[in-house]
Protein backbone atom coordinates (compact mmCIF):
# COMPACT_ATOMS: atom_id res chain seq x y z
CA UNK A 1 0.00 0.00 0.00
CA UNK A 2 2.58 2.33 0.71
CA UNK A 3 4.93 1.76 -2.31
CA UNK A 4 1.25 2.35 -4.32
CA UNK A 5 1.06 5.67 -2.87
CA UNK A 6 5.14 6.67 -3.09
CA UNK A 7 4.52 5.75 -6.98
CA UNK A 8 1.18 7.68 -7.30
CA UNK A 9 2.86 10.88 -5.68
CA UNK A 10 5.99 10.34 -7.78
CA UNK A 11 3.50 10.76 -10.90
CA UNK A 12 1.77 13.29 -9.53
CA UNK A 13 5.41 15.16 -9.10
CA UNK A 14 6.13 14.30 -12.51
CA UNK A 15 2.92 15.36 -13.88
CA UNK A 16 3.41 18.56 -11.99
CA UNK A 17 7.09 19.36 -13.58
CA UNK A 18 5.87 18.31 -16.98
CA UNK A 19 3.14 20.99 -17.07
CA UNK A 20 5.10 23.78 -15.85
CA UNK A 21 7.90 23.21 -18.37
CA UNK A 22 5.22 22.99 -21.09
CA UNK A 23 3.49 26.46 -19.66
CA UNK A 24 7.61 27.91 -20.08
CA UNK A 25 7.84 26.36 -23.25
CA UNK A 26 4.80 28.05 -24.50
CA UNK A 27 5.66 31.71 -23.32
CA UNK A 28 9.11 31.27 -25.18
CA UNK A 29 7.25 30.10 -28.37
CA UNK A 30 5.61 32.87 -28.26
CA UNK A 31 8.43 35.34 -27.73
CA UNK A 32 9.70 33.96 -30.78
CA UNK A 33 7.29 34.10 -32.59
CA UNK A 34 6.45 37.77 -31.65
CA UNK A 35 10.29 38.15 -32.47
CA UNK A 36 10.17 36.30 -35.87
CA UNK A 37 7.40 38.41 -36.84
CA UNK A 38 9.03 41.87 -36.21
CA UNK A 39 11.90 40.66 -38.24
CA UNK A 40 9.79 39.73 -41.23
CA UNK A 41 8.26 43.26 -40.87
CA UNK A 42 11.58 45.00 -40.24
CA UNK A 43 12.96 43.07 -44.23
CA UNK A 44 9.74 44.51 -45.89
CA UNK A 45 10.25 47.85 -44.58
CA UNK A 46 13.88 47.13 -46.35
CA UNK A 47 13.27 45.34 -49.33
CA UNK A 48 10.90 48.24 -50.16
CA UNK A 49 13.17 50.87 -49.42
CA UNK A 50 15.41 49.21 -51.56
CA UNK A 51 13.24 48.62 -54.32
CA UNK A 52 11.70 51.76 -54.46
CA UNK A 53 8.64 51.22 -53.36
CA UNK A 54 8.67 52.95 -49.89
CA UNK A 55 9.36 57.02 -49.94
CA UNK A 56 11.88 58.15 -47.23
CA UNK A 57 8.64 59.37 -45.25
CA UNK A 58 6.71 55.96 -45.60
CA UNK A 59 10.07 54.10 -44.79
CA UNK A 60 10.00 56.02 -41.52
CA UNK A 61 6.50 55.86 -40.17
CA UNK A 62 6.73 52.51 -40.79
CA UNK A 63 10.13 51.68 -38.40
CA UNK A 64 8.44 53.93 -36.02
CA UNK A 65 5.48 51.82 -35.79
CA UNK A 66 7.79 48.76 -35.07
CA UNK A 67 9.79 50.81 -32.95
CA UNK A 68 6.41 51.47 -30.74
CA UNK A 69 6.07 47.30 -31.31
CA UNK A 70 9.12 46.80 -29.88
CA UNK A 71 8.90 49.17 -26.82
CA UNK A 72 5.28 47.16 -26.61
CA UNK A 73 7.31 44.14 -26.34
CA UNK A 74 9.66 45.73 -23.83
CA UNK A 75 6.97 46.27 -20.99
CA UNK A 76 5.10 43.62 -21.73
CA UNK A 77 8.24 41.46 -20.37
CA UNK A 78 9.59 43.44 -17.92
CA UNK A 79 7.79 40.99 -14.88
CA UNK A 80 9.51 38.26 -17.01
CA UNK A 81 6.30 36.81 -18.45
CA UNK A 82 3.96 37.56 -21.26
CA UNK A 83 0.46 36.70 -20.35
CA UNK A 84 -2.10 36.28 -22.81
CA UNK A 85 -3.55 39.79 -23.24
CA UNK A 86 -0.01 41.02 -23.02
CA UNK A 87 0.75 38.69 -26.45
CA UNK A 88 -2.72 39.63 -27.94
CA UNK A 89 -2.06 43.27 -27.94
CA UNK A 90 1.08 43.14 -29.24
CA UNK A 91 -0.50 40.48 -32.05
CA UNK A 92 -3.23 42.93 -32.92
CA UNK A 93 -0.38 45.76 -32.87
CA UNK A 94 1.75 43.48 -35.75
CA UNK A 95 -1.22 42.47 -37.24
CA UNK A 96 -2.17 46.49 -37.69
CA UNK A 97 1.62 46.90 -38.83
CA UNK A 98 1.35 44.59 -41.48
CA UNK A 99 -1.38 45.77 -42.71
CA UNK A 100 0.48 48.80 -43.04
CA UNK A 101 3.25 47.56 -44.54
CA UNK A 102 1.02 46.17 -47.46
CA UNK A 103 -0.66 49.26 -48.36
CA UNK A 104 1.99 51.67 -48.56
CA UNK A 105 4.20 49.29 -50.10
CA UNK A 106 1.67 49.21 -52.53
CA UNK A 107 0.08 52.14 -53.34
CA UNK A 108 1.54 53.22 -56.39
CA UNK A 109 3.87 56.00 -54.61
CA UNK A 110 7.92 55.55 -55.65
CA UNK A 111 10.61 57.08 -54.77
CA UNK A 112 11.82 59.99 -56.85
CA UNK A 113 15.71 59.29 -56.63
CA UNK A 114 18.23 56.78 -55.76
Amino acid sequence: MKTKLIVAALFAQVAALTGAAATADAAERWRYEIDARQNRHLELISEGRVNGMLTWRETRQLRGEQFRISNMKRVALADGRLDWTERQSIRYAQDAANEHIFAERNDGERRRWW
